[in-house]
């Protein structure tokens, strides 16, 4: 079956040595967590679901260490409302933070790579994935003004949240698209020059979906 999305939750918090926030996993057997910090430089991040660790993914830091992207995954989650636990080590900051459940994924070869990028400023933030057929592609943004966020192709991209912390003046924001064979500019449209970091994974369909072909027992002679 094709890698499909699940449900998406969010938080916000400021000033934060790491926000915990409620998950709703309906059908999903992987879980996809970016979470978007400021004044990143020093800082560890790892998380829980429902007490169970999360795995690092991603960790990709602007050259100036102000934006910072973490990825992180589990692979059959329990179901239901659970907790997300984050734990930031070397002193607090800006979060925003977002999951995405996934149903129909490959949970042990369960992504071809993640691909991340950063700029100092900009209006419009990318990364270019090489998905799979019938994959679902995750991505995360944290952008380094008080902005807001719209979806910048492929035609499946669909924002799953966007936020800002407005006293603070920053903003970040995530989605999934249709996972293809071929390389995918997964972009967003940023209202103002903003410095930002990003990434994204392709998460593969389940390995049912593939079945190996059994072979033909050669013929007697």
């Amino acid at each position: 079956m094709p890698a499909t999305f699940d449900n998406s939750s969010s938080v916000s918090e400021a000033a934060s040595v790491g926000p915990d926030w409620s998950h709703t996993n309906t059908a999903g057997n992987m879980l996809i967590m970016f979470i978007g910090g400021w004044d990143g430089t020093g800082r560890t991040v790892t998380a829980t679901y429902a007490g169970t660790s999360m795995t690092e993914i991603a960790d990709t830091t602007l050259s100036n260490g102000n934006d910072r992207v973490w990825g992180f995954r589990v692979a059959n989650p329990a179901t239901g409302a659970n907790t997300i636990a984050t734990t930031i080590s070397g002193g607090s900051m800006h979060i925003i933070a977002g999951a995405v459940s996934v149903a129909g994924a490959h949970t042990t070869d369960f992504s071809t790579a993640v691909t991340d990028a950063s700029l100092v400023n900009g209006t419009s933030a990318s990364v270019l994935v090489t998905g799979t057929v019938n994959g679902l592609i995750v991505d995360g943004l944290a952008s380094g003004n008080n902005d807001t966020h719209a979806v910048n192709g492929p035609a499946s991209h669909t924002e799953r949240w966007d936020l800002s912390l407005s006293a603070q003046g920053e903003a970040g924001a995530g989605g999934t698209s249709t996972g293809t064979a071929s390389e995918q500019t997964i972009g967003w449209t940023i209202s103002q020059s903003a410095s930002w970091a990003m990434a994204a994974v392709n998460v593969k369909e389940s390995a049912a979906a593939n079945p190996t072909r059994p072979q033909r027992p050669m013929p007697m002679i």
